[in-house]
């Protein structure tokens, strides 16, 4: 019963860590964006080809980030 509750409580944890990294990145990717669009820094196709940059490299800082975090959770087991 409790290895049950110890799994429920890490797997809410690792949800409650995804989530909380995938907020952070949405709205680091927001304010870069309307910035730029704000002080007319990039014309519109610009813009576009920022909001993917900036998707891929922020979704891939937070999968490395989180699959480092959940291995070293698990090695401290």
């Amino acid at each position: 019963m409790l290895d049950f509750i110890e799994n429920l409580f890490s797997i809410i944890l690792k949800i409650f860590i995804f989530v909380a990294l995938f907020t952070i990145y949405v709205l680091i990717s927001m304010w870069v964006i309307v910035y730029f669009s704000i002080n007319d820094h990039l014309s519109e196709d610009n813009m576009g080809l920022l909001a993917i940059f900036l998707s891929v490299v922020l979704t891939t800082v937070t999968i490395h980030f989180a699959k480092s975090f959940f291995k070293k959770m698990q090695n401290q087991k």
